[in-house]
Formats: structure tokens, sequence, C-alpha cells
């Protein structure tokens, strides 16, 4: 005689991306790690950006060395802020 078992597992949906591969992509809800996996700037912009509304927005793990900055850019953005406060002539 043989008997047999049967379990049920419910399975959900999901997908998984890196930040890279969601660039230029708007996503409904997103569930991000900013750890120390994230290696360049922008990185934690970008992962953080891809979301429609901060509401659908779920951090797992954030660690503030995660939040890199390219210093070029905090350059060019200190430059425009001089260039747009020169009023214009008349």
């Amino acid at each position: 005689m043989v008997r047999m078992l049967q379990d049920t597992v419910s399975i959900a949906k999901c997908l998984a991306l890196t930040m890279h591969k969601t660039q230029a992509l708007t996503l409904p809800s997103i569930t991000v790690s900013l750890d120390s996996q994230i290696f360049s700037p922008g990185q934690a912009y970008v992962a953080l950006s891809r979301c429609t509304s901060w509401a659908n927005v779920q951090l797992i793990t954030l660690n503030i060395n995660a939040i890199i900055t390219d210093q070029s850019m905090v350059n060019e953005y200190k430059r425009l802020e001089e260039k747009v406060s020169i009023p214009l002539p008349l």
C-alpha cells in the first residue's frame, strides 16, 4: 500500500532587478536594500526614484554609506546656483 501526501505551497509573483537594470523604468512599488552592496555614485538615487509614490517604497536596509554622491555633480549644482542668482541685465 502506497500513501501519498499532498502539500500546497502558495507562491507569490515577484521580480528582482539590479539598480542599473531599473534605469528609465517606472515601478508601482519597490523594496530596496541600501547597504554595503552599493558601489557607485547615484545608485541609491536611481533605486529610490523608480517608484511613483513614497508610500510604496519599502527600505529593508539603510546604511548611510550607501548614499554616494559624485563630487563633480555637487560642484555643477553649486555653479548653476551661482549663475541663476546673478540678475539679468535689463
